[in-house]
């Protein structure tokens, strides 16, 4: 049985969702013709791009499409040096049509790149295009292929591509590496204005750390930062966003404990570590006999507050630059659910916010509710600032 390909919803402008199928524009997989039709993909990111008087959107995934160097039997996978799972698709007409780009080679002293990409377009360059994706040493993978798992022994670190035309082509700036340590996730994000950085975070699994990595002016090779939550054991992938209003970075991540934390990076100095929620929960989805693992779906974004116009002609701005909504579980019927928290874009005050969810008794959402995702528009010479937001259910 073949999986669906990958589709394209725009939830508005230039936003984009990938979603299944249905009744939108299929990215990949469209028919025998298409090249991934015989692969799979997962894992999905968009983003919009601006390069030769258009733009370009842009979706990139763990790309298994067919190549020869990853093979399956009924009980083995073998992945051979040269195996990438980075692969992505771009439509130059506003996702009406896609063109499959490929899958981005790994560069030398790499075996594999491995899955869980990101990807952010330049906010200083807006035809200049990053993805990551975890990556694999010439020593883990021998010229015979590597037979079955590749687990946190084989997994030795990441590598960022870099296109210059939009997304169109993709070649390796830099490949990161924590002494060798099994990286798991990525997420990226991009400076503003007299900030032409651009930030790539991973999580470090036998150290239960984020390491995030930042290039100068997205060129020059990744270097690593401080650690935004030192002494702390962290155990989710991370989420990055930049909030272009103060020229600081924000990272999030999960502690031990199952709390979001979060952090603000300004100028090369991390300030401290805040609570963000409420406890989140990792997230099991039964289909029939079989469970899929989802782990801790969450997700923020960093915009315009809201604005509350006062009676007497004053206004009040509220505590929500930075909007969240995570997965989990109501205690007495043991749904998921997505709940809402904001914080100050300072990090000086966070809040729960149950509404902005699926909360008990908020909206009528029966079954479980997971993976929300959340994006800011901050509003541009009289165009109003908005807020999108997505979940499964």
């Amino acid at each position: 049985m073949k999986r669906l390909g990958l589709c394209i919803v725009i939830i508005g402008p230039l936003l984009l969702l990938l979603t299944g199928c249905a009744d939108h524009v299929a990215a990949t997989g469209k028919d025998d013709k298409d090249p991934t039709f015989k692969g799979t993909q997962s894992e999905t990111a968009s983003a919009v791009s601006y390069s030769k008087g258009g733009y370009i959107f842009l979706a990139t995934y763990n790309d298994d499409t067919e190549d020869g160097k990853i093979t399956y039997t009924s009980n083995d996978r073998v992945v051979f040096p040269g195996a990438s799972l980075l692969g992505w698709s771009y439509s130059k007409d506003r996702g009406l049509t896609w063109t499959y780009g490929g899958k981005v080679k790994p560069p030398k002293g790499i075996a594999a790149l491995w899955g869980d990409p990101s990807i952010v377009v330049s906010r200083t360059n807006y035809s200049q295009v990053y993805i990551a994706s975890l990556a694999i040493a010439d020593s883990k993978i021998p010229a015979t292929g590597h037979h079955g798992w590749l687990d946190d022994g084989t997994i030795t670190g990441a590598c960022i591509a870099r296109s210059d035309d939009g997304g169109i082509h993709f070649g390796i700036q830099s490949c990161v590496s924590a002494d060798g340590d099994f990286y798991d996730g990525s997420s990226m994000a991009a400076g503003y204005g007299s900030d032409p950085r651009i930030f790539a975070a991973f999580r470090d699994v036998p150290k239960n750390r984020i390491d995030v990595w930042a290039s100068p002016d997205g060129v020059a090779p990744f270097v690593k930062l401080g650690d935004p939550f030192p002494g702390m054991s962290m155990i989710s992938h991370p989420r990055l966003a930049y909030d272009q209003a103060n020229g600081d970075l924000l990272a999030a991540a999960i502690d031990s404990n199952q709390f979001i934390f979060m952090n603000r990076l300004v100028g090369n100095t991390w300030q401290k570590p805040v609570l963000a929620s409420n406890a989140t929960t990792r997230i099991d989805i039964n289909v029939g006999s079989q469970t899929i693992r989802m782990a801790y779906g969450f997700s923020f974004d960093v915009g315009a507050p809201s604005v509350t116009e006062l009676d007497n002609g004053g206004t009040v701005v509220h505590d929500d630059a930075i909007r969240m909504l995570y997965t989990t579980r109501d205690a007495q019927t043991q749904r998921l659910y997505v709940r809402g928290s904001a914080c100050r874009a300072d990090l000086v005050n966070c809040h729960d916010v149950p509404q902005w969810g699926t909360t008990p008794g908020n909206l009528y959402t029966p079954r479980d509710q997971w993976n929300p995702t959340v994006t800011a528009w901050a509003g541009f010479f009289g165009l109003p600032p908005e807020w999108k937001a997505t979940y499964q259910t």
